[in-house]
């Protein structure tokens, strides 16, 4: 279950659950930046640096409150948090996501790698298997909330009365992530929630980075914490928290989605991102 960090506080028992109600209560901003009306250059080289940030002078909880508060949606691993805190400083540069992959290219270039568009064609991969793993998840979680609806008593817990639905693990997820962002790391369930479980290559070359929660086996600590979260949640709570892990996940979606688009400027990362928003439905 979750506890409280401070050595001073005390932890949480299975049937008291401090991140519960301050879940209930919490809702996303609204104000999600939209972009539009982007310049794509056609030399990279001759454009000045982005300065909108620096993702190495934010701290983990920083950068998850970025892409929480102006994208609506928190990133399951370290690394999709790490990717798109990178993109975020590019979003006011002319050649946006493109921009930042010929950076890519460049540095590769200046390190005298054997392969420099290769990173670029990685990087680009990974972008694809952060938009796949938000679409399963998005879609997961929707048919959570149609189940969830169908449950009579709103006392019962989740967890006795649909405990076997899979994407309840990506509910204490949001659960997780929420809470701990929120209270600015005072609440965490006890391990690192963004720490990668795998890595692996998904069809047609995506890249996957597999979270914790959603690994095929889980850590036993997770597993353990997973099923006390959801014995101490109600069918009536889960109503609640998981129309936002819904919201979350579509945020989490049109974000990926539109920085492929982005990459489609990318003569090296077009095929890639072609392919991907064709395997999701986006193609234009």
């Amino acid at each position: 279950m979750w506890s409280i960090s401070s050595p001073s506080k005390f932890s949480v028992g299975n049937r008291q659950n401090p991140a519960i109600p301050l879940l209930l209560k919490t809702g996303f901003c609204d104000s999600i930046y939209l972009m539009t009306d982007v310049v794509q250059p056609t030399l990279f080289d001759a454009l000045p640096e982005p300065r909108l940030m620096e993702p190495d002078e934010l701290t983990t909880l920083e950068r998850m409150e970025v892409m929480r508060q102006d994208y609506g949606f928190m990133p399951t691993t370290r690394d999709e948090l790490n990717a798109a805190i990178g993109l975020v400083g590019f979003e006011t540069t002319p050649g946006g996501t493109a921009r930042h992959l010929n950076e890519i290219l460049l540095h590769q270039k200046r390190a005298v790698t054997n392969d420099p568009a290769q990173a670029v064609r990685s990087v680009t991969a990974e972008y694809d298997g952060f938009a796949r793993r938000a679409q399963s998840d998005h879609q997961g979680l929707i048919n959570l909330q149609g189940d969830v609806r169908e449950l009579m008593n709103p006392r019962v817990s989740i967890g006795e009365d649909a405990g076997s639905n899979s994407a309840l693990r990506q509910l204490v997820r949001f659960m997780d992530l929420d809470a701990y962002t929120l209270t600015k790391g005072e609440v965490w369930p006890g391990f690192d929630p963004l720490k990668k479980a795998a890595r692996v290559r998904g069809k047609q070359g995506a890249r996957m980075i597999v979270d914790r929660y959603s690994a095929s086996e889980m850590d036993e600590e997770v597993e353990t914490h997973v099923r006390d979260v959801l014995a101490a949640t109600t069918v009536g709570q889960t109503r609640v928290l998981v129309d936002r892990a819904v919201a979350d996940q579509a945020r989490r979606l049109d974000f990926w989605v539109s920085k492929l688009r982005e990459s489609r400027n990318h003569g090296i990362a077009r095929p890639i991102a072609d392919r991907a928003l064709a395997h999701l439905g986006e193609a234009e």
